[in-house]
């Protein structure tokens, strides 16, 4: 659903991942639901679509690679958004910034922003003809949390998805959600412009 009076668009989905390890905000089914905070029947390039009608254009996912021993971290690129939450708990509808249920091993909230990336556009394999594909609707990555390269909407800070280059950190912050299975509202937000000083 579009909003453009409130420069949102809501996205119906359901609790995935209350325990564990995350890599992803959002998902589409049938892909990554064992390390999302939400998962979605809603393909990721239909969401693409919705943030065009805000007037939002895409940029680029991140990326990370190998620089010599060094590991080289290539932010995304793309128009800010917010990413909340609208859900019930203990019997009242409750609305949150999505980021308030991802915590690291440590303890401490995380602090990440989001950006409209916009995934990418590959070659089919040959067994699907002629053309080409949207990533992330092949993937299901929504709204990543590690970088993998295809999300529709991407975090700022660049997490490689390897555990041998950065250690697993973030994982759901259990006491904050509601039960699995749950329904929720994914809410992208473009952010008001700031005042003029």
């Amino acid at each position: 659903e579009v909003d453009r009076a409130k420069g949102e668009v809501r996205v119906p989905t359901f609790v995935a991942c209350r325990e564990g390890f995350l890599e992803q905000i959002a998902c589409l089914a049938g892909t990554r639901e064992h390390e999302s905070l939400l998962v979605t029947e809603i393909k990721p390039s239909d969401v693409h679509a919705a943030l065009l009608l805000l007037g939002l254009e895409p940029g680029t996912p991140g990326s990370w690679n190998y620089d010599g021993d060094a590991v080289k971290r290539t932010p995304p690129r793309g128009p800010s958004v917010e990413l909340l939450v609208a859900f019930e708990k203990g019997g009242s509808r409750q609305e949150a910034p999505l980021a308030s249920w991802v915590r690291g091993v440590d303890g401490r909230a995380f602090a990440g922003t989001w950006v409209f990336s916009g995934s990418r556009f590959a070659k089919n394999p040959k067994s699907w003809g002629e053309g080409e594909h949207y990533v992330a609707d092949f993937t299901g990555s929504l709204a990543g949390l590690v970088t993998f390269g295809d999300e529709t909407l991407a975090a700022t800070t660049v997490i490689p998805d390897q555990v041998d280059v950065e250690a697993a950190n973030w994982q759901s912050w259990t006491e904050r959600m509601p039960a699995e299975g749950a329904p929720a509202t994914l809410i992208i937000r473009r952010p008001a412009p700031s005042a003029a000083p």
